[in-house]
């Protein structure tokens, strides 16, 4: 879960110095200090550290990054960045972000090269220094760091005492152990959930009562959930009871504790009290020994089990379905079926599931009748579970084609399609003709499924059927078949579906015509491109940006003039029209030259943006001009795409800098060219 936090984190990192402007600060160590015998490309982007502009010196160390452990010259310079910028504002481990550097996560990915320096910063004077330093520790994880770590436990920055509080467990310092258990004490709640999610990680059974005691009386939803995880890791017996306490008393903790104690290690301890917990009389207790029953698989799981199968308590029963399943046991199947009758429908979603588990073809009959279930859940759960019974479940399947309740017929056309079998085609075609038409639907995303040639001309034939969705399901399915014979229809299908009762719905216009550019793109047929281009015109957000995605597809050059006005839609029509005019590449170029002048600012940007992409060295000299553009963003987007082309990078993007680099370097580029 603290990885997952962590990378939810540096995600926000980014966001948050995208959205205030945080710029980056130059290093606070002399240009001089630079070595001078390094790879070319780290000096080059160190050198970038010190630029005049934020926005180089922030592209300078996303640099660094990537080249991960060959940028080691790097690091006391990004080590020296950290002194500008306070993480540990706040009370909170969210608040320790807000104000995020990237150096940090560039020293992470440099790795161990990095440890040392680092080690050596967590005793810097600058708090800045020491929490970044503790936080990128963390994140490499090197045992060498240990020592340190334990004596930044003192530190008077809580966020430092936090990371490396965190850091010892990645670390698995057994000699920290006394120090974390002591940290189980500490006033900050962060603090303490990282000293039990770092005890659990060395898993010292020295720590259990100290981490009892804390999973019964802190007040803290994060830390008790970290003592509880940490008990079940070190899986000591002692620990059984007060987890199952704790479930009781917190709600937020049963289902993980349900999972815990079918997953510890004292066998015989574990299964004395999930027998005790399966007679216990309160419904909760007995809900958490369903669930561990099928983690555990004790001796006496099936025979409990099928006793709460049949428990007053609802979710009891849903608990002990799921968790017979998991046995795959073919001697409760007899109790499973019943079960499809339950009242409640959590309990039928669940057995029907474990008699998919167990496939046996005693399931296949009532499973299909389940298929005309109420619940919508428990319709799917069953067809799922007959897909997984397969083969044998196909003629029983194929004789209930003709159900008198379109929920059986529709839920047994997706099944055979699941299935497979060839032998299912004749009465799928058949279903293609259904009254019903979700029955329809199903049918033709069982044909393709199955893969059978024999259907095709029928769905081509499907795109005239008088439901939206019937011809949207057969517009994608010709798109996945890449039926080459259909483009025809499928051009008129997105030129003219625009018959009065699809109109009332805008639903059904965007998925017919929409789904019928997909389907083109997907075929990839040259006939298309000019359809796909006029469909850039059409009034409707979705059918242009699927065109626009076709059209990336095809590559033609016919669309150029079409995309570049998309370049000036709404965003995502706007990004995927970058994207097909660099899918195009060297055709396009003299179309996007011309719209750097273009009237709307957001085809400039587009077009400097796809010009970077292209690289072709035509567009140094255009691009130069629209360095001097007013808006903003389009000469900031000529400024990356001029960096990309060239390999070049200035203190600034001046046009006068540019212009005389260019004069300089023209010939040479362009015969590269």
């Amino acid at each position: 879960m603290t990885r997952r936090m962590d990378t939810i984190l540096s995600f926000l990192v980014v966001m948050t110095l995208t959205a205030t402007g945080l710029s980056i600060a130059q290093p606070n160590m002399p240009h001089a200090e630079i070595p001078v015998d390094i790879p070319a490309d780290v000096k080059l982007a160190i050198e970038g550290l010190y630029s005049a502009g934020g926005r180089n010196r922030e592209s300078s160390v996303l640099q660094l990054a990537e080249m991960g452990a060959r940028a080691a010259p790097a690091v006391p310079f990004l080590i020296s960045l950290l002194r500008e910028f306070a993480f540990y504002q706040g009370t909170s481990m969210a608040g320790s972000f807000c104000r995020p550097v990237p150096a940090l996560s560039a020293l992470a990915k440099i790795g161990e090269p990095a440890v040392e320096p680092l080690i050596a910063a967590l005793e810097d004077d600058n708090g800045n220094v020491r929490c970044g330093a503790a936080w990128a520790l963390t994140q490499i994880g090197d045992s060498r760091a240990a020592d340190a770590l334990r004596a930044a436990l003192k530190d008077e920055l809580r966020f430092v005492r936090e990371w490396a509080t965190r850091g010892l467990g990645v670390v698995n310092d057994a000699r920290a152990v006394e120090l974390l258990i002591n940290a189980l004490s500490d006033a900050d709640s962060d603090i303490r959930a990282a000293a039990a999610e770092a005890l659990g990680s060395i898993a010292d059974s020295r720590a259990v009562d100290t981490l009892i005691s804390t999973l019964k009386t802190d007040p803290s939803h994060s830390v008790r959930w970290h003592t509880a995880n940490a008990l079940a890791t070190i899986g000591d017996p002692r620990a059984i009871e007060p987890l199952l306490e704790a479930a009781l008393e917190h709600s937020d903790l049963r289902t993980l504790v349900s999972s815990l104690l079918g997953k510890m290690g004292d066998s015989y301890a574990v299964e004395q009290w999930l027998v005790a917990g399966s007679h216990d009389t309160d419904p909760q207790v007995r809900r958490i020994v369903a669930g561990a029953l099928g983690e555990k698989k004790c001796g006496r799981a099936i025979q409990l089990l099928l006793t709460l199968l049949k428990d007053k308590d609802p979710e009891v029963r849903a608990a002990a379905a799921r968790s017979v399943g998991m046995f795959g046991h073919p001697g409760t199947v007899d109790s499973l079926v019943g079960a499809l009758n339950d009242e409640h429908w959590w309990v039928r979603h669940h057995a029907a599931e474990a008699l998919g588990r167990i496939m046996d073809p005693r399931a296949v009959e009532p499973l299909i009748a389940t298929l005309a279930d109420e619940d919508g859940s428990v319709r799917g759960a069953a067809r799922r579970g007959l897909a997984q019974i397969g083969e044998p479940a196909i003629k029983s399947l194929i004789a209930v084609l003709g159900h008198e309740n379109p929920s059986v017929r529709s839920g047994v056309a997706g099944v055979l399609g699941s299935v497979g079998d060839r032998q299912a085609v004749g009465p799928l075609i058949q279903a293609l003709d259904d009254e019903d038409y979700w029955v329809r639907v199903s049918a033709i995303g069982a044909l393709v499924a199955i893969e059978d040639c024999r259907a095709w001309p029928l769905l081509r034939r499907m795109l005239g059927d008088r439901n939206p969705k019937v011809r949207k399901r057969a517009a994608r399915a010709l798109g996945r078949v890449k039926d080459s014979r259909a483009v025809g229809v499928l051009i008129r299908a997105l030129r003219d579906d625009k018959e009065p009762d699809v109109r009332s719905s805008a639903t059904g216009v965007i998925d017919v015509r929409g789904s019928a550019a997909w389907a083109l793109g997907e075929i990839g047929d040259a006939r298309a491109a000019l359809p796909l281009a006029a469909a850039l015109q059409d009034e409707n957000d979705g059918v242009r940006l699927r065109a626009v995605v076709a059209l990336a597809q095809l590559r033609d050059p016919v669309a150029v003039p079409a995309l570049v006005g998309a370049l000036g839609d709404y965003l995502s029509v706007r990004h995927a029209a970058g994207r097909a005019l660099v899918e195009i590449g060297e055709p396009a170029v003299e179309a996007l030259l011309t719209a750097l002048t273009d009237d709307d600012p957001e085809v400039r940007t587009g077009a400097a943006t796809a010009l970077g992409e292209i690289k072709d060295a035509r567009s140094v000299g255009p691009l130069i001009g629209a360095l001097n553009d007013e808006c903003g963003t389009v000469s900031g987007a000529a400024a990356r795409a001029l960096r990309t082309i060239t390999g070049a990078g200035f203190g600034e993007d001046s046009a006068e800098w540019w212009q005389a680099w260019w004069e300089e370097n023209r010939e040479e580029l362009l015969s590269e060219q």
